[in-house]
């Protein structure tokens, strides 16, 4: 999922890794509530490239990227739907080796043809909110050259020029399904109300205008992961509406800053603590227990 701040990788890492701040066995089960973003109702749509409403619901939790490069600490990456990748000797060519035996949450396999497909449908609508930067004769823009299936679990970029920072682009790709894709003709304006992805949270389990629910993905792929059922997004329409809930334990996550929080927060109840940091993250991971980093 993305966000205007490093809160949507911050998000991702949490849910995905053991969370040494509370415990060394995380607490599994149970239901995280997050605010990603105000408004005034939700939208029924999840489409990772609208911006407005889908992305902040279907990035990270639905879809997932080829790689996340960490800018917390760059010598501890996060592989997704590839494993590694490789630069040419020249550095204009960039290799990713793919995750094997990864299917989506419809039973379809993943491999380089929904790579390479996706980086294509880039290319034809370059109006989509996620660019990879292909290469424009006209206008000298982008870098982006070609992208080539080498096998099925393998995908080679070709760049004009030389760009060593190439492979944090392709890295943050998000990858939608060839078989139900190359259906949409304006994928801009498609709504994808019943997403398929390969993501840990892909059932759409509650829909309406006040809250949206998305439960585990049966078929993900890494294994006791995620370590929570499902994630609720409820409709929130002002930052100080967010603050109030959050105090009162009804927010477990939201991206928010806090006046005064020892009295707007942790005075709230004997349940609410927060450590200094540059993000702000609320948590509410294990019975009685919150925090706010």
């Amino acid at each position: 999922m993305m966000f205007k701040s490093r809160l949507g990788l911050l998000m991702f890492i949490m849910l995905m890794t053991s969370i040494e701040l509370i415990a060394r066995e995380p607490f599994r089960g149970g239901t995280l509530t997050a605010v990603p973003f105000y408004s005034i109702e939700h939208q029924n749509n999840f489409n990772p490239y609208e911006l407005s409403s889908g992305a902040h619901y279907a990035r990270d939790f639905i879809y997932e990227p080829l790689w996340i490069f960490n800018p917390l600490n760059p010598q501890k990456d996060y592989p997704r739907l590839a494993t590694h990748y490789r630069w040419s000797q020249n550095a204009k060519e960039l290799t990713f080796t793919l995750r094997e035996n990864v299917t989506f949450s419809d039973g379809e396999v993943f491999n380089a043809d929904d790579v390479v497909f996706t980086a294509s449908l880039l290319k034809k609508h370059p109006d989509l909110s996620q660019s990879i930067g292909w290469y424009n004769s006209n206008g000298g823009s982008g870098n982006l050259l070609e992208v080539i299936k080498l096998s099925d679990y393998s995908v080679k970029f070709t760049f004009k020029t030389v760009d060593h920072l190439a492979h944090e682009q392709i890295g943050k790709m998000y990858i939608v399904p060839e078989h139900i894709w190359y259906k949409v003709i304006h994928p801009g304006q498609f709504s994808n109300r019943n997403p398929v992805g390969t993501g840990p949270f892909t059932d759409v389990r509650i829909f309406n205008k006040k809250v949206i629910k998305l439960c585990r993905n049966s078929k993900y792929w890494s294994e006791r992961k995620p370590y929570i059922d499902c994630m609720q997004f409820p409709q929130i329409k002002s930052h100080e509406q967010a603050i109030i809930k959050a105090a009162d334990g009804k927010i477990d996550w939201m991206n928010a800053v806090i006046a005064n929080i020892q009295k707007n927060f942790t005075d709230k109840n004997e349940n609410n603590h927060f450590q200094n940091g540059g993000v702000t993250i609320f948590l509410h991971l294990k019975p009685k227990l919150n925090f706010v980093v």
